[in-house]
């Protein structure tokens, strides 16, 4: 005698539901509140450092460093435009140096007669 086929597990009622998504939502949530008391409880067992201790003492006792005025260094400071004008016209002329090497080596041959035969051959093969 054949067995009936079984119904799907989201057809089959829960707990007086005949809907799933509400339950699953609330067993969401629930979840989600048992992993964050988990989360908090963990956080709990940890052992802070003494922070207020660590470090050198002679550092930690010792005088603040002297102040100096902002200005004379902001003064001594490279100006921008200046090295950006002169940053471009660095790269202008490389962009030219490049561009002519191209050129050149776009007109010249880079393979003599018998190379470019062999090439050839080995590339028909």
């Amino acid at each position: 005698m054949p067995r009936p086929p079984l119904a799907p597990i989201s057809a089959a009622p829960l707990h007086g539901r005949t809907s799933g998504p509400p339950l699953r939502r609330t067993a969401r949530a629930a979840m989600l509140a048992g992993m964050g008391a988990m989360a908090l409880a963990l956080a709990g067992c940890i052992e802070v450092p003494a922070l207020d201790r660590a470090g050198d003492p002679d550092v930690t006792g010792g005088d603040y460093p002297a102040l100096i005025p902002l200005g004379p260094v902001v003064a001594a400071s490279v100006d921008p435009v200046a090295t950006g004008t002169e940053l471009q016209g660095d790269l202008a002329g490389r962009v030219a140096r490049l561009q002519g090497r191209a050129d050149s080596l776009r007109r010249d041959e880079v393979l003599d007669p018998e190379a470019r035969q062999r090439l050839l051959r080995q590339l028909n093969r």
